[in-house]
């Protein structure tokens, strides 16, 4: 029996920004009260943050404007699977989402 790929739906907290001048402006977006609500096949943050249709859709549900660079999610508040896939594999997931070799960079910033 082969087995499909879970579908989660994050609530996180979206950080991006934008260039004005020679400087850029740091935006965020998402708290533990109000989350962006994201649906994806990844399962944590550097995931999420490695795919590149994933980071289109965030940009799209956000109607953030073409101008916005670095957009990531910093944290995730809570996840929860929501189906399972009919045409991903799971054998499929480390191909798609852990080949690729990126730097991440955590903020560990006090609130």
């Amino acid at each position: 029996m082969v087995e499909y790929q879970e579908i989660y739906i994050h609530n996180c907290n979206v950080f991006w920004q934008t260039k004005r001048g020679k400087s850029f402006l740091n935006h965020r977006r998402g708290s533990q009260e109000r989350p962006i609500s994201i649906v994806t096949r990844a399962k944590n943050v550097l995931d999420i943050n490695k795919s590149e249709a994933t980071i289109e859709y965030i940009k799209k549900i956000m109607s953030l404007p073409k101008s916005v660079q670095n957009i990531r999610v910093i944290k995730i508040y809570n996840s929860k699977i929501i189906s399972n896939s009919s045409h991903y594999k799971k054998t499929e997931y480390e191909k798609e989402f852990k080949t690729k070799h990126w730097i991440y960079v955590q903020w560990n910033r006090k609130s």
